[in-house]
C-alpha cells in the first residue's frame, strides 16, 4: 500500500502515512449501521486521521486513535512513486515541469483520472511564456515524462499560485 500525504489539522506542514478508512462516522464507539441483513454493507469513509509512516510512533501505543495524527481531509494527496529520467519522487497534486521539448514551457499538474482509472498530466502554460498554445487544456498519461528530466516546483495546495 503506498502511502499519502495531508495537511496537518493543527496546520503545522504536512504529514505522511496512511489515511484511515472506518464503515461510517462515528466509528468508534457505535458500531455500523445498514449492516444488517438485507441491507447493503455500507462505503467506507474517510475520516480525518492518517497513521503515520514512522513505525516508532507505535511503541507502547494501545489505543490506536493515540498514535494516529489529525489531519484535514481534503488536502490528502496519494503518493504514486517516481517518473522521469531522474526518478523524481511525486504526489497526486503536485506541480511539474520538465526539459524535454516541448515540454519545456509548460507545467503540469498530477491528477487522477476516474475515466480512465490512472493518474494524468493537466498542463499549464509557464508564465511568462506567450508561444502557442499547443497543449492549452490538455490531459495525457504521465508515461510521456517517462524519458525527461522532471522536477516538482510545488503543489495545488501551497502554490496554486504557479498555474
Amino acid at each position: 500500500m503506498e502511502y499519502s500525504r495531508a495537511k496537518a489539522a493543527d496546520g503545522h506542514g504536512w504529514v505522511y502515512g496512511y489515511p484511515i478508512l472506518v464503515p461510517e462516522l462515528p466509528y468508534p464507539p457505535e458500531p455500523p449501521t445498514g449492516s444488517e441483513e438485507g441491507q447493503p454493507p455500507l462505503e467506507p469513509a474517510m475520516i480525518g486521521l492518517m497513521f503515520p509512516m514512522d513505525i516508532s510512533n507505535y511503541i507502547g501505543v494501545n489505543n490506536w486513535t493515540d498514535a494516529a495524527l489529525s489531519i484535514k481531509i481534503n488536502t490528502i494527496q496519494r503518493h504514486i512513486g517516481h517518473i522521469g529520467n531522474n526518478s523524481v519522487d511525486v504526489f497526486e497534486g503536485d506541480i511539474l515541469t520538465a526539459n524535454r521539448y516541448p515540454f519545456e514551457n509548460w507545467i503540469a499538474v498530477l491528477t487522477w483520472d476516474n475515466n480512465f482509472s490512472t493518474f494524468m498530466l493537466k498542463y499549464y502554460k509557464k508564465k511568462g511564456y506567450s508561444g502557442r498554445d499547443i497543449f492549452a487544456d490538455m490531459v495525457e498519461p504521465i508515461k510521456y515524462l517517462i524519458t525527461a528530466n522532471v522536477d516538482v516546483i510545488g503543489n495545488i495546495i501551497d502554490n496554486g499560485d504557479l498555474l
